[in-house]
This record gives structure tokens, sequence and C-alpha cells, in this order.
């Protein structure tokens, strides 16, 4: 199924379950906001436009989440480069010119199965006139380690905090002065990356306007597969609900 709208960083405590990201009294909770993309990034920017992994995805950014006893480094985020590309015309294929398109993974899905959809799309831009604005994309993946959204509310949760996070940080490394400085980004969500993908949306956080299409594929966007936990049910039901809201004001 598909779904089109106009329209992360975090703490945790082990003890209790966090409060939803979409009510606006979790930035006083020890769930705590996701912070803004990391000082330094226009040096992350231009080290990431020089430093291009032939054939590899280039990490961008990673977030941790600490407590009193450790810090795991959780979720990151990459850019794909295509290796034809890059072999082309290096110094071209490091600037990031081209529409942003962020790909959500699902239940144990991976960042890298970006790499189907963006060496596709690259070979059909290849094909197009390139005066056609719009036709060739940047593609970026969220890498969840393979967590298995499926089962657990709270996880969807915090990969819709890390997914608003990254949205910003994307739109952060383009040119803002540029002509063509993307504004927006495409979503690309693949089973529970499409629930994550419309969660977004529904956050409080979410800047309106910085999503211009959602596209999912295979996304059980009504009720989960299975409620194995309740926190599955109360997130579903509020991003539903807001949906629903939303098709009502239309």
């Amino acid at each position: 199924s598909s779904s089109s709208s106009s329209s992360s960083s975090s703490s945790s405590s082990s003890s209790s379950s966090p409060p939803s990201p979409f009510s606006s009294s979790s930035a006083a909770s020890a769930y705590a906001l996701a912070p803004s993309p990391p000082s330094g990034l226009a040096q992350a920017s231009a080290a990431l436009r020089t430093f291009l992994s032939l054939g590899k995805i280039s990490p961008i950014f990673t977030w941790s989440q600490h407590d009193e006893h450790r810090s795991l480094h959780l979720y990151n985020l990459f850019l794909y480069r295509d290796r034809m590309r890059v072999m082309a015309d290096a110094d071209k294929a490091s600037r990031l010119s081209r529409r942003p398109v962020l790909f959500v993974p699902g239940n144990g899905g991976s960042y890298q199965q970006v790499r189907a959809l963006a060496s596709h799309s690259e070979q059909l831009a290849q094909t197009l006139d390139p005066s056609i604005d719009g036709a060739a994309f940047d593609f970026y993946a969220v890498d969840f380690k393979e967590e298995l959204s499926g089962f657990n509310g709270d996880i969807l949760h915090r990969q819709t905090q890390f997914v608003v996070n990254a949205i910003e940080t994307v739109l952060s490394l383009y040119e803002k002065d540029g002509p063509l400085a993307p504004t927006s980004v495409v979503m690309v969500g693949h089973s529970m990356g499409g629930v994550v993908c419309r969660a977004v949306v529904a956050s409080h956080r979410y800047r309106p306007g910085t999503i211009s299409t959602i596209f999912t594929l295979n996304s059980p966007h009504r009720a989960p597969p299975l409620y194995y936990m309740p926190s599955l049910a109360t997130f579903y039901d509020t991003v539903n609900a807001f949906w629903a809201d939303e098709k009502r004001r239309e």
C-alpha cells in the first residue's frame, strides 16, 4: 500500500516504558527528546563529500542511548553512492544536489536493502533527460540494527524519534542558498518501516513540509500482524487516530 502527505537520539529508563513521542509531555520525561543534528555537521558533511567508499554506504550520523550503566550505539544514518557513478565522475558524484530519498527498513530489516532500490533508480536516471527536475535522487537509509520492531511498540516509538532527526540531518547536508536546495525528503518504508514513516508525521516533533511523499511497501497499516505487547496496540491506535483526523480535515 502507499500513502502520501504534503505535509533522534534519546535517553530511556530501563525500568519503565517511555511515554508516547506524539505527546508534548514527553519532553519532561526520562525518554528525552532527540537532540538536533550534531554540531560540527558542516565538517562532517565536507568529509563526506571528499571520502566516498566505492560500492559501499557511507555513515553520516550515529544515535546513542544512555543510561547510568552504559552507552549503546543504537541507530545509524547512511548515504548510498552508486559505484559506477563514482567511477565515472567522482567529483560530481560527491556533491549532494539531488532530491533526497530516505529508506526505512522494517521488522528485522537491513539498511542495506536500499542498494537494490537505489541502484535501479540510478540506472533509470541514466536513460532520462538530465534537465528534468527530480529525475535523479540521493538515497539515504536508516540502520535499526535489524530490530524486531513488529513485536514491540516501544521500539517503534524509538525508531520514530530517530527518523524525525534523520530527516533534519539529511536536509542540513544541502546548501541552503542553492537554487535547487531541497526542503523535503521522499520517504520509502518497507513493512514496519512504512508504519514508522506514517508515525513520523504524527509526531509532535515533526516539522510540517519536510516530507513530500511517503511510499510504503507491504506495510501493515491497519493493525500489526500480531498483538504481542500492549505497547504495540497503543502505538497503532495513536498513529491511526492521527491519520483519521487528517483525512476528516481534508
